[in-house]
Formats: structure tokens, C-alpha cells, sequence
């Protein structure tokens, strides 16, 4: 069960998303679940996360932004 939800808003970011959720699945101790929330199918960090195999079981949920920009993507995750 996942006490905490990790919404990262992301506009190609496929060039630093790997080090982002590494980092988190390294310090972040209370069971979690990371919510990508993206604008557009183009963006190259949803093929970043198409080659990326956690070396333990991450919880990752990819989510479309039904907004716009940050603001509609971070309310998208909630």
C-alpha cells in the first residue's frame, strides 16, 4: 500500500528523468508511487521511462495533463 503519492510534472525531461526517480527510490523510505504527468505523446521523456528497468519494483503511473503547463498537470495528478 502507498502512503505517498510523488507528482513530477515533465516537459522533456528524458535526459534527467532516470536520475530524478533513482534518487527517489534511493532516499525516499515511506512506500510510494510516482505520477508522471505529461502534456503531449511526443514528449521524450516518455521514451526515457520506455528503457528504464528500476533495479527494485517502483511504482510509476504515466498520466496525460488535462490542463495546461505545470499548474494543470500538478491538479491533473491530484
Amino acid at each position: 500500500m502507498c502512503q505517498l503519492d510523488i507528482i513530477i510534472p515533465v516537459y522533456n525531461e528524458g535526459e534527467n528523468i532516470i536520475n530524478v526517480l533513482e534518487s527517489l527510490r534511493v532516499a525516499v523510505k515511506t512506500p510510494f508511487r510516482i505520477l508522471i504527468c505529461y502534456d503531449h505523446d511526443t514528449d521524450n521523456t516518455l521514451e526515457a521511462l520506455k528503457h528504464y528497468s528500476p533495479a527494485s519494483q517502483l511504482k510509476l503511473t504515466l498520466v496525460k495533463n488535462r490542463g495546461k503547463g505545470v499548474f494543470g498537470a500538478v491538479m491533473t495528478g491530484f
